[in-house]
């Protein structure tokens, strides 16, 4: 009896889990059809192929759409937070190297309301995989702020500042942080920090962001105009510095009414262009003419009198200059004539004088005759004649 009785619960038993097997095969289906593709699942420096990544963004997505219920054993219930992190978690074997894949975890645990669980992502992120990553510091450090990490957001920026090359999205991120938190001295030690770090078009982009807040958020125009100067002092040859300083200068600057004197912001603008101007002048001679135009300008449009656009026009005439709208623009970026061409396969280089009619030479003949720096000029001519006439390629083929 005890035989049969066994027998009989093994017979009601595998029904049983023969059901649960073809209940799970069937639940289990389309993931199973997502993870097919997936042959990565281990790390590895290499870059996941776009094919494996590919694949691992649908199951994500896939994971994400469902009902928490369904993506987890339905017996199991407890399991249902569970599953979705531990497949960002899977994904994050392969491709640990993706950054966007650490924002979307941290990002579907902030959903969760698993604010300390995204931030363990985030430090994971920034201080293992990613820790010579300005980007990923810099979102490390909005979420910190985010979620009241001040302290936190500050050492990040910092770590960001640190990284070689300097870069201005980094002292940008950090200024804005202490302003946004109400700390102007620790934006202004920012911008300090800023102007000793960088170098060319970032340092004049920086100052001339930096004057700017000073005037409008703080008030303080004479301490952009300080920061600019600082900045100056360090690259007095960076016409982007001067251009800067230009502009904060005119941007206290009204045009005078009748009868009245030059305002203290005109003379401090006329100052600076006098500055620009000058022998001594550490810009070089296309900037200095294009610091002439700028001062006549100014004359112009904001003077007092006429006797200061006059006295401008004789100091400009006792230097030999002619200004027009060109001398805005750099000698070397005007190109030079082409030759013109008729219709026998003779040139005529008007800009040699002369006009004498000579022969086109082919490419092999130019080669031959002209030295590297007159064949350069040579392709040059070439190439801006065949850009004007709008034909697919030059008349040399890209080396």
């Amino acid at each position: 009896m005890r035989g049969e009785d066994e027998g009989a619960r093994k017979l009601r038993v595998y029904a049983l889990l023969e059901a649960r097997y073809h209940f799970y095969v069937a639940f289990h289906a389309p993931r199973r059809a997502l993870e097919e593709p997936i042959r990565r699942r281990y790390y590895h420096v290499a870059p996941l192929p776009a094919a494996e990544l590919a694949a691992w963004r649908r199951l994500l997505s896939w994971g994400a759409a469902q009902p928490t219920g369904h993506v987890c054993d339905p017996l199991e219930p407890e399991m249902a937070e569970v599953l979705p992190s531990f497949t960002y978690e899977r994904c994050l074997l392969p491709g640990a190297s993706v950054r966007s894949l650490w924002k979307e975890y941290a990002l579907f645990l902030e959903g969760k309301g698993a604010v300390e669980d995204a931030r363990g992502v985030l430090a994971r992120a920034s201080g293992v995989f990613f820790r010579d990553c300005a980007p990923m510091l810099l979102y490390h450090a909005q979420f910190e702020e985010a979620h009241g990490g001040l302290d936190a957001a500050r050492a990040l920026c910092a770590a960001t500042c640190a990284l070689p090359p300097p870069a201005i999205d980094a002292y940008l991120a950090a200024a804005n942080l202490e302003r946004r938190a109400g700390n102007t001295d620790g934006m202004r030690a920012a911008f300090a920090a800023a102007v000793d770090a960088l170098r060319g078009e970032p340092l004049a982009a920086l100052v001339r962001h930096a004057a700017a807040v000073e005037r409008k958020l703080c008030g303080d125009h004479a301490r952009g105009v300080a920061l600019i100067e600082s900045a100056i002092a360090r690259e007095p040859a960076n016409e982007l510095l001067w251009d800067a300083a230009l502009e904060c200068a005119t941007s206290a600057v009204v045009p005078a009414a009748a009868g009245a004197g030059d305002s203290p912001a005109y003379q401090a603008a006329a100052a600076l262009l006098e500055r620009m101007i000058a022998a001594d002048s550490p810009l070089p001679p296309p900037a200095r003419r294009r610091a002439w135009l700028r001062y006549q300008r100014l004359v112009d449009d904001y003077a007092g009198s006429v006797d200061a656009m006059r006295a401008l026009k004789r100091s400009r005439d006792e230097a030999g200059l002619e200004l027009t709208l060109d001398s805005e623009v750099p000698e070397s970026a005007v190109p030079k004539p082409l030759p013109k061409r008729k219709p026998n396969g003779m040139s005529v280089d008007v800009s040699m004088g002369g006009g004498a009619a000579q022969p086109s030479p082919s490419p092999q003949q130019a080669q031959a005759q002209y030295t590297p720096e007159q064949l350069a000029q040579y392709q040059q001519y070439y190439a801006q004649y065949y850009q004007q006439q709008g034909y697919g390629q030059g008349y040399y083929p890209q080396q």
